[in-house]
């Protein structure tokens, strides 16, 4: 059987807002909230997200880093 869900995601296929927000952790609306927030020219109003293996790692990191900075201003300000 070779269905399209049976079959390995290859390195090269787009991952997803869901894909990535799964992988955080996270909800969805608010990772595509975050990401829109960055005004990077992420995706266009309307169009789904859609990244490289490279960019999807990239912007993992940098949603640790704000969360952990947000997490260490709320703990700064208590």
């Amino acid at each position: 059987m070779s269905s399209s869900k049976a079959k390995a995601k290859s390195s090269k296929d787009p991952i997803t807002v869901k894909q990535l927000a799964e992988r955080l952790e996270v909800d969805p609306k608010e990772l595509r909230v975050w990401l829109r927030a960055q005004g990077k020219g992420l995706g266009e109003r309307g169009k789904r997200y859609e990244f490289t293996p490279k960019q999807a790692d990239a912007l993992a990191a940098k949603w640790k880093e704000s969360k952990e900075a947000k997490e260490d201003t709320e703990a700064d300000a208590s």
